[in-house]
């Protein structure tokens, strides 16, 4: 092992997140002649970034990544029968002909992934957080002043230099897989700063604390020191579930033990996300809604239990919202177009989202923890009864009171159980149940995480906040919506959705739903 190399393990919430990018794009005002000094500091402040946080600018490898780059160190990588070249491949990690073997030196160093859970967070001395910087000054097809004016629509961050093919290059593919990477979109009077975030590292808490450290870097100010360990360890669960789990032979079985999950056809790996269910080729259209805060404060009052001693969250009242009106709005455009699916009948309308439990289990664990730490929880309803939720109040209050119970059972003994069976499981199986697909079925997300209050001080933009932040839509995710962070003294809040065009068009002549947003951003 050499001095300046590093090797770190991932905790089982890491080796089981989602195997894909998270996209994200903060939106920025520049003066034209100051791109150069931008670029120049926010690249100074991400190789800060990497000195303090190393683990943000490692490779992440997985054991056949580590078996296709021993190949190459061998020498013996041109064997087109190459098992594990051939392996290689087809999981994600082509290698075009003329790569040269050198750069998987670090091959000396690493031992192997024992399995094909294990992963790897490889780390070397000097290594740096990837930036790249593109100009779009003349083809964007819109200024910022422009782009501001129409409120940042979700077509804009639609262009394609927020894709990751465009992004990453081919470096990272046969070394391991980059956790993270920025590209500064560099427009007419603007910046959008695309953020390319592997879910395998950190989850949506993990993503504002470097947002957090990043901006104090930019203002000359000492950063509040991140949590370091890429490990957790968990107490089991009860008596009665352990025994359950280690009385269940087959993998199938044990991942049924928790209802939201299932086993996935084929596993998984670092870049190739294609056998999760909710992949899709369906052409989709995305649109933001704005809400007043106002408006939202109605809704909850509307929304409170009579016997409740406190209104329900603003969360579960838009995402009861969100789930009723875009299942009315996707069944409707499915009988238009007479290709209505029977089986939606005899189902449960499913919504799934990500809720975080460090502050609501194993709290005194977390402290110095750096990974994920989301479960998915998931709330059931039959299709009628949610139907009926987009037209009366009181039965949209229903549906809010069961996402609210959804929420509350995230507990100690609910994560345990959760963390118990992922380790008991060989490998990348582990998928969901949900299937954003089918028009009654939805995933909604909050990122709660990235403060709009956060102060950013670069060269050009100056000491403020960035305008706005939105999905860089390198990737379109079918029955998916987003609620977006606003600023603490905001008066609105966004929503980002993606339905298909038919469905979206059908919503936005909802009376029901008009009546709660402000305004569409188109």
């Amino acid at each position: 092992m050499l001095p300046n190399s590093q090797l770190r393990f991932l905790s089982v919430w890491d080796r089981m997140a989602s195997s894909e990018y998270v996209y994200i794009v903060l939106s920025f005002p520049l003066e034209n002649n100051s791109v150069r000094n931008a670029t120049a500091h926010l690249e100074d402040c991400l190789a800060k970034l990497s000195e303090d946080c190393p683990e943000l600018a490692g490779d992440l490898i997985t054991r056949e990544s580590w078996m296709s780059a021993r190949c190459f160190w061998n020498g013996d990588w041109r064997e087109k029968n190459n098992e594990a070249v051939r392996r290689a491949a087809k999981r994600g990690y082509p290698f075009p002909p003329d790569t040269d073997p050198r750069c998987f030196a670090f091959i000396e160093d690493v031992p192997a992934p024992e399995t094909d859970h294990q992963l790897i967070l490889h780390q070397m001395k000097g290594q740096k957080i990837p930036f790249d910087v593109i100009h779009h000054e003349d083809d964007f097809g819109m200024t910022y002043e422009e782009l501001k004016e129409r409120g940042f629509p979700a077509s804009a961050f639609a262009h394609p230099c927020f894709a990751f093919e465009r992004a990453a290059g081919a470096e990272g593919m046969g070394k391991g897989i980059k956790p993270l990477r920025f590209v500064a979109v560099i427009i007419n009077g603007g910046l959008l700063l695309s953020i390319h975030i592997h879910h395998i590292l950190m989850d949506g808490g993990c993503m504002g604390m470097m947002f957090e450290h990043l901006s104090a870097i930019t203002r000359k100010e000492e950063p509040m020191k991140m949590p370091s360990s890429t490990l957790i360890s968990l107490p089991n669960p009860g008596p009665e579930f352990m025994q359950r789990l280690e009385a269940t032979d087959s993998v199938q079985g044990k991942i049924r033990l928790c209802p939201e999950c299932k086993m996935l056809p084929e596993r998984s790996s670092l870049l190739n996300n294609t056998a999760r269910s909710n992949q899709t080729s369906e052409p989709s259209t995305v649109q933001v809604f704005s809400f007043c805060n106002n408006q939202l404060s109605k809704l909850q009052d509307l929304m409170k239990s009579p016997c409740a001693s406190k209104r329900p969250s603003k969360f579960a009242c838009l995402s009861a919202l969100i789930w009723a009106h875009t299942t009315k709005a996707r069944l409707g455009a499915q009988r238009l177009s007479n290709s209505e699916g029977k089986e939606s009948d005899r189902e449960p309308a499913k919504l799934v989202f990500p809720v975080n439990w460090r502050k609501r289990a194993f709290q005194a664990l977390t402290e110095n923890y750096f990974g994920n730490a989301c479960v998915l929880a998931e709330s059931n309803i039959p299709l009628q009864h949610l139907l009926l939720a987009a037209d009366h109040n009181e039965e949209l209050a229903k549906v809010v009171q069961q996402v609210g119970r959804s929420i509350d059972a995230v507990d100690d003994e609910f994560v345990a159980r959760r963390s118990a069976m992922m380790e008991s499981l060989p490998g990348r199986c582990l998928g969901f149940t949900v299937d954003p697909r089918k028009p009654h079925n939805l995933s909604c997300n909050i990122w709660r995480h990235f403060s709009t209050d956060t102060v950013w001080d670069i060269p050009g933009v100056g000491r403020q906040k960035f305008h706005a932040i939105r999905r860089g839509l390198g990737q379109s995710k079918m029955g998916n919506a987003v609620i977006l962070p606003g600023a603490a003294i905001a008066d609105s809040q966004d929503v980002q959705i993606s339905l298909p065009a038919d469905a979206m068009d059908l919503l936005c002549r909802d009376e029901k739903w008009l009546q709660w947003v402000h305004s569409v951003i188109e």
